[in-house]
């Protein structure tokens, strides 16, 4: 529960992909959508020390949770993806969407910017978007 501060906006990852921690912004609509379920979770008077409980007990949510949860959306949504595919998908849209090298370093725990840079493959759209920048395009 400590790990995720609402009031900041932000979510600790201990130990996370290569077991390194790191500090992630949340947007506001996840925020509310967090609220949201700790609302559930006081009804349901849950008082486990972690975020995430099972549904029937007050203990921590189990480890085969998240890849069944995968399972039912891909057959629901259609579409293929699994959890490192959601990684790669965010860390390219928010380099799309401007984030700067150093920060989205920082959020995926890389111990090395350079290993950052293998999102950087880009579409043609976005670079046609991107020469726009120039200061000498008049168009």
């Amino acid at each position: 529960m400590n790990d995720v501060n609402l009031d900041n906006r932000v979510l600790t990852i201990r130990e996370g992909k290569g077991e390194k921690d790191r500090i992630i912004p949340l947007n506001l609509i996840l925020i509310e959508i967090l609220r949201e379920y700790l609302k559930d979770r006081r009804r349901m008077k849950r008082e486990c020390p972690y975020f995430f409980t099972a549904m029937r007990e007050d203990k921590k949510m189990g480890d085969k949770v998240i890849p069944r949860l995968v399972i039912k959306l891909r057959e629901k949504s259609k579409i293929y993806f699994y959890p490192h595919m959601l990684r790669h998908t965010f860390a390219v849209l928010m380099l799309e969407g401007g984030c700067d090298l150093f920060s989205l370093s920082k959020m995926m725990g890389h111990s090395d910017i350079k290993t950052t840079t293998i999102y950087l493959s880009t579409t043609t759209a976005h670079l046609q978007e991107q020469i726009k920048k120039h200061p000498l395009d008049f168009v």
